[in-house]
Protein backbone atom coordinates (compact mmCIF):
# COMPACT_ATOMS: atom_id res chain seq x y z
CA UNK A 1 0.00 0.00 0.00
CA UNK A 2 1.64 3.43 -1.11
CA UNK A 3 1.30 6.61 1.18
CA UNK A 4 -1.90 7.75 -1.40
CA UNK A 5 -3.57 4.13 -0.80
CA UNK A 6 -2.72 4.86 2.80
CA UNK A 7 -4.66 8.11 3.72
CA UNK A 8 -7.74 7.31 1.82
CA UNK A 9 -7.63 4.18 3.64
CA UNK A 10 -7.20 6.28 7.03
CA UNK A 11 -9.83 8.99 6.15
CA UNK A 12 -11.70 6.27 5.06
CA UNK A 13 -13.20 7.61 1.52
CA UNK A 14 -15.72 6.02 -0.71
CA UNK A 15 -14.29 4.33 -3.70
CA UNK A 16 -14.95 6.34 -7.06
CA UNK A 17 -18.58 5.12 -8.42
CA UNK A 18 -20.52 5.75 -11.24
CA UNK A 19 -21.57 9.66 -11.61
CA UNK A 20 -25.09 10.20 -10.00
CA UNK A 21 -27.80 12.11 -12.23
CA UNK A 22 -28.11 15.35 -11.90
CA UNK A 23 -31.66 17.23 -11.89
CA UNK A 24 -32.03 20.59 -13.28
CA UNK A 25 -33.90 23.30 -11.27
CA UNK A 26 -33.09 26.42 -13.58
CA UNK A 27 -31.32 28.14 -16.63
CA UNK A 28 -30.41 31.36 -17.69
CA UNK A 29 -28.40 32.29 -20.79
CA UNK A 30 -25.82 34.80 -19.47
CA UNK A 31 -22.66 35.89 -21.67
CA UNK A 32 -20.85 33.67 -23.37
CA UNK A 33 -21.93 30.82 -21.03
CA UNK A 34 -25.45 29.45 -19.83
CA UNK A 35 -25.67 29.11 -15.95
CA UNK A 36 -27.46 26.00 -14.98
CA UNK A 37 -28.83 25.37 -11.24
CA UNK A 38 -28.67 21.81 -10.60
CA UNK A 39 -29.00 19.14 -7.99
CA UNK A 40 -27.33 15.65 -7.67
CA UNK A 41 -26.95 13.13 -4.88
CA UNK A 42 -24.01 13.30 -2.32
CA UNK A 43 -22.02 10.50 -0.69
CA UNK A 44 -24.69 10.56 2.49
CA UNK A 45 -27.80 10.45 -0.09
CA UNK A 46 -28.09 14.31 0.32
CA UNK A 47 -28.93 16.78 -1.91
CA UNK A 48 -26.07 18.63 -3.54
CA UNK A 49 -26.74 22.17 -5.53
CA UNK A 50 -24.29 23.37 -7.28
CA UNK A 51 -24.27 25.78 -10.61
CA UNK A 52 -22.98 24.18 -14.01
CA UNK A 53 -21.43 26.86 -16.40
CA UNK A 54 -21.88 25.44 -20.09
CA UNK A 55 -19.68 27.88 -22.26
CA UNK A 56 -21.15 29.11 -25.51
CA UNK A 57 -19.92 26.86 -29.14
CA UNK A 58 -19.21 23.46 -29.91
CA UNK A 59 -17.32 21.17 -27.26
CA UNK A 60 -15.41 18.97 -25.89
CA UNK A 61 -14.34 21.69 -23.05
CA UNK A 62 -12.07 21.01 -20.32
CA UNK A 63 -14.04 20.87 -17.15
CA UNK A 64 -12.88 22.45 -13.44
CA UNK A 65 -14.45 21.69 -10.43
CA UNK A 66 -14.57 25.13 -7.92
CA UNK A 67 -14.40 24.57 -4.46
CA UNK A 68 -15.81 27.78 -2.69
CA UNK A 69 -14.05 29.78 0.36
CA UNK A 70 -15.08 29.82 4.22
CA UNK A 71 -14.24 33.24 5.46
CA UNK A 72 -16.82 32.77 8.45
CA UNK A 73 -19.60 33.21 5.67
CA UNK A 74 -21.61 30.10 5.78
CA UNK A 75 -24.14 31.47 4.03
CA UNK A 76 -21.75 32.03 1.10
CA UNK A 77 -21.67 28.89 -1.49
CA UNK A 78 -21.91 28.18 -4.88
CA UNK A 79 -23.36 32.34 -5.27
CA UNK A 80 -20.02 33.52 -4.35
CA UNK A 81 -18.16 31.55 -7.04
CA UNK A 82 -20.52 32.22 -10.24
CA UNK A 83 -20.83 36.08 -9.22
CA UNK A 84 -24.29 35.91 -7.53
CA UNK A 85 -23.54 36.92 -4.16
CA UNK A 86 -20.55 37.95 -1.97
CA UNK A 87 -16.92 38.51 -2.91
CA UNK A 88 -16.50 39.49 -6.86
CA UNK A 89 -12.64 38.52 -6.36
CA UNK A 90 -14.61 35.10 -5.64
CA UNK A 91 -16.56 35.38 -8.76
CA UNK A 92 -13.91 32.74 -10.45
CA UNK A 93 -17.10 30.96 -12.58
CA UNK A 94 -18.09 33.14 -15.24
CA UNK A 95 -14.27 34.40 -15.99
CA UNK A 96 -13.41 30.59 -16.44
CA UNK A 97 -16.81 29.50 -18.58
CA UNK A 98 -16.18 32.72 -20.72
CA UNK A 99 -12.31 31.37 -21.52
CA UNK A 100 -14.30 27.96 -22.92
CA UNK A 101 -14.27 25.85 -19.34
CA UNK A 102 -17.01 24.23 -18.05
CA UNK A 103 -17.46 24.68 -14.27
CA UNK A 104 -19.14 23.10 -11.36
CA UNK A 105 -19.20 24.66 -8.22
CA UNK A 106 -21.52 23.16 -5.79
CA UNK A 107 -22.18 24.24 -1.92
CA UNK A 108 -19.90 22.36 0.65
CA UNK A 109 -21.79 21.43 3.59
CA UNK A 110 -23.48 23.18 5.96
CA UNK A 111 -22.82 26.23 3.28
CA UNK A 112 -25.65 28.00 1.54
CA UNK A 113 -28.36 26.29 0.56
CA UNK A 114 -26.90 22.90 2.48
CA UNK A 115 -27.40 24.89 5.73
CA UNK A 116 -30.12 22.80 7.75
CA UNK A 117 -31.99 26.01 8.94
CA UNK A 118 -31.76 28.39 6.52
CA UNK A 119 -31.34 28.30 3.20
CA UNK A 120 -30.26 31.19 0.70
CA UNK A 121 -27.65 33.60 1.03
CA UNK A 122 -28.40 35.44 4.04
CA UNK A 123 -26.54 34.56 7.23
CA UNK A 124 -28.06 32.55 9.79
CA UNK A 125 -26.18 34.09 13.07
CA UNK A 126 -24.41 31.60 15.61
CA UNK A 127 -26.83 28.94 13.65
CA UNK A 128 -24.83 28.76 10.94
CA UNK A 129 -21.09 27.97 13.39
CA UNK A 130 -22.98 25.56 15.62
CA UNK A 131 -24.89 23.52 12.58
CA UNK A 132 -21.20 23.27 11.28
CA UNK A 133 -19.60 22.80 14.47
CA UNK A 134 -22.61 19.85 15.16
CA UNK A 135 -21.68 18.19 11.73
CA UNK A 136 -18.30 17.77 12.27
CA UNK A 137 -18.25 16.08 16.14
CA UNK A 138 -21.09 13.87 14.90
CA UNK A 139 -18.59 12.79 12.69
CA UNK A 140 -16.16 12.06 15.24
CA UNK A 141 -18.48 10.49 17.58
CA UNK A 142 -19.17 7.83 14.83
CA UNK A 143 -14.99 7.19 14.12
CA UNK A 144 -15.48 9.57 10.83
CA UNK A 145 -13.84 12.90 10.34
CA UNK A 146 -16.10 16.09 8.38
CA UNK A 147 -12.89 15.83 5.80
CA UNK A 148 -14.31 12.41 4.50
CA UNK A 149 -17.77 14.02 4.08
CA UNK A 150 -16.18 16.68 1.89
CA UNK A 151 -13.92 14.74 -0.64
CA UNK A 152 -16.41 11.88 -0.68
CA UNK A 153 -18.89 14.82 -1.97
CA UNK A 154 -16.22 16.83 -3.97
CA UNK A 155 -15.28 13.39 -5.97
CA UNK A 156 -18.84 12.78 -6.28
CA UNK A 157 -18.59 16.61 -8.07
CA UNK A 158 -15.92 15.70 -10.08
CA UNK A 159 -17.51 12.27 -11.78
CA UNK A 160 -20.45 14.77 -12.39
CA UNK A 161 -18.28 16.55 -14.81
CA UNK A 162 -16.66 13.53 -16.11
CA UNK A 163 -20.18 11.89 -17.14
CA UNK A 164 -21.29 15.51 -19.14
CA UNK A 165 -20.96 15.09 -23.20
CA UNK A 166 -19.63 18.13 -23.05
CA UNK A 167 -16.67 18.02 -20.93
CA UNK A 168 -13.20 16.27 -22.05
CA UNK A 169 -12.79 13.73 -19.69
CA UNK A 170 -8.49 13.92 -20.08
CA UNK A 171 -8.76 17.88 -19.50
CA UNK A 172 -10.70 17.80 -15.84
CA UNK A 173 -9.28 19.91 -12.94
CA UNK A 174 -10.12 21.64 -9.54
CA UNK A 175 -9.87 25.05 -8.35
CA UNK A 176 -10.31 26.71 -4.77
CA UNK A 177 -9.26 29.64 -2.24
CA UNK A 178 -8.58 29.29 1.56
CA UNK A 179 -11.29 26.36 2.67
CA UNK A 180 -11.66 25.61 -1.01
CA UNK A 181 -7.70 25.67 -1.44
CA UNK A 182 -7.18 22.98 1.76
CA UNK A 183 -10.37 20.74 -0.19
CA UNK A 184 -7.96 20.88 -3.41
CA UNK A 185 -4.85 20.76 -1.43
CA UNK A 186 -6.61 16.86 -0.76
CA UNK A 187 -8.44 16.03 -3.43
CA UNK A 188 -5.58 16.38 -5.64
CA UNK A 189 -3.29 14.09 -3.94
CA UNK A 190 -5.91 11.69 -3.57
CA UNK A 191 -7.90 11.26 -6.74
CA UNK A 192 -5.16 10.51 -9.88
CA UNK A 193 -7.83 11.80 -12.24
CA UNK A 194 -7.49 14.89 -11.52
CA UNK A 195 -5.90 17.00 -14.82
CA UNK A 196 -4.67 20.21 -12.95
CA UNK A 197 -5.17 21.78 -9.67
CA UNK A 198 -4.73 25.55 -8.20
CA UNK A 199 -5.07 25.84 -4.27
CA UNK A 200 -4.92 29.54 -3.39
CA UNK A 201 -4.21 30.85 0.15
CA UNK A 202 -4.35 27.18 1.91
CA UNK A 203 -1.75 26.59 3.83
CA UNK A 204 -1.66 25.74 7.05
CA UNK A 205 0.24 24.41 10.08
CA UNK A 206 -2.15 21.91 10.85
Amino acid sequence: MNLREEIRAYLGLNPAGPAPQYRIVEEEICAGYTRLLITYPGSEGDEVPAYLLLPSGRGPFPGVLVHHQHNGERHLGKSEVVGLAGDPLQAFGPALAQQGLVVLAPDSICFEDRRPNKKGTMPDGDNDFFQHYNEMCYRLLCGQTLMKKVLDDANIGFAVLQSHPAVDKRRIGILGHSYGGNTVLFQMALNESIAFGCSSGAACSF
